[in-house]
């Protein structure tokens, strides 16, 4: 588990989106982010329903060219 504290790194600011960059140019692992205000933060990384989502469609589309 990595924790970042983004106003520490960089200040106040607004998020507007997030973009993942594998160490890898081949492939990358990445199983969840979760944002919170403090580590104490009461709210628990939550699962969401997958199917329709860009990455499953991605997929979906990619086995058909096989």
């Amino acid at each position: 588990m990595h924790t970042q504290d983004m106003f520490e790194a960089w200040g106040e600011m607004v998020l507007n989106g997030l973009a993942f960059s594998p160490g890898s140019p081949d492939w990358g692992i990445f199983d969840h982010l979760a944002l919170h205000q403090s580590p104490a933060d009461p709210i628990a990384p939550q699962a969401v329903e997958a199917l329709g989502k860009s990455t499953t469609t991605w997929a979906s589309l990619k086995q058909a060219l096989r």
